[in-house]
């Protein structure tokens, strides 16, 4: 059964057509505000959206917009009802990324079959998972996550998930870079990973259906897809290969987890900071270069990546430095040879 989220503020209108909906065999969730039906969303995650745009507090283009910024709903088909009929307030709706436009008043038969033209076309525009007796490589997997209409683009700082939310399905980076991060008490944090393109950000989670251990934001500007939880486990039931190649990540992650817990017990802040700018170099540039490359990257960051206070990042930098290791211009740092520092056992 399909499920519809109503966002209607006039009472008569929203229950009337929550009647011809129900009547037509969809599960109807009813919003009477913009900031209702937000929330709503988030949580239902419904299949289609109606929503009015003439609504106080948070009207249907601020919805709208919102929605479309939260990558958990931003894929879900949004039809505008509303009184508005001249062409200026059609375009700005389809501008702003409305799926369609339906105006009032209405009659039930105009109603449903908008509903079943935006279900078909949402259908035919997604490709299909793999057949049952096929086994898709993570290849194959990638074609699936580079369609269109999953890939958004990401600003700078975005968060993807904080630590403790529900998982909502599994992103896959195109490009740019993603941390995944805990905060402790005090407000400080610490880098649990970092991630760039090719690589699946909150799968673990999915996988151990367990709520984000983990918060996750956007280094830089990202392109990334997202899978939906459902849509991801009805993938890995239907196709054990997937689910053994999956399960072979999340081992790989478990052990580099024990590696970095190992090191932050026994490696001195020295080396663990070496290791960090070895890493963050081979991140942002895995190839070979014609100069050593510039790494422009925060004390913050390399305070929450090693777990030491960001005066004691600076002060180490400092003796790495002295050392010939590295060079520092501003916040900018460099690795003339990264061998040498590799070689740093203390």
């Amino acid at each position: 059964m399909k499920t519809i989220l109503l966002i209607e503020d006039n009472r008569q209108g929203r229950e009337n057509t929550a009647e011809i909906l129900a009547l037509a065999g969809y599960a109807v969730v009813q919003a009477a505000n913009g900031k209702q039906g937000v929330a709503a969303a988030r949580q239902q995650r419904p299949d289609l959206i109606l929503c009015d745009i003439m609504m106080p507090e948070l009207d249907g283009y601020g919805v709208l917009h919102i929605l479309g910024q939260d990558p958990t709903t931003a894929g879900i088909p949004f039809v505008f009802l509303t009184a508005k009929s001249n062409l200026e307030d059609f375009r700005k709706g389809m501008n702003n990324g409305a799926d369609d436009y339906l105006t009032k008043p209405f009659d039930g038969q105009s109603l449903l079959l908008a509903v079943e033209l935006r279900f078909k076309k949402q259908s035919s525009a997604r490709p299909p998972l793999p057949p049952a007796a096929a086994e898709p490589s993570l290849a194959e997997l990638h074609a699936l996550l580079t369609a269109e209409h999953r890939m958004r683009a990401y600003k700078k700082r975005t968060v993807l998930f904080q630590e403790g939310d529900a998982p909502a399905g599994v992103y896959f980076i195109h490009s740019g870079k993603v941390k995944t991060f805990k905060t402790d008490e005090g407000g400080n944090e610490y880098v649990t990973s970092l991630s760039g393109a090719g690589d699946y950000v909150g799968h673990l989670n999915v996988l151990e259906d367990m709520p984000y251990a983990n918060s996750a934001s956007t280094l830089e500007d990202c392109v990334i897809s997202f899978f939906p939880l459902q849509e991801f486990r009805t993938l890995l039931a239907q196709h054990p290969g997937v689910a053994r190649q999956f399960a072979a990540l999340l081992s790989q992650n478990l052990a580099a987890r024990e590696q970095q817990l190992l090191r932050l017990a026994y490696h001195s802040v020295r080396k663990r900071l070496a290791d960090a700018l070895i890493h963050y170099q081979q991140l942002y540039h895995p190839g070979p270069a014609a100069a050593p490359p510039e790494l422009l990257v925060s004390r913050e960051y390399l305070a929450g990546v090693v777990g030491a206070s960001k005066e004691t990042i600076s002060r180490v930098l400092s003796k790495l430095r002295d050392a010939h290791l590295i060079d520092i211009s501003g916040s900018r740092i460099i690795i003339p040879d990264l061998e040498k520092l590799r070689r740093i056992r203390v």
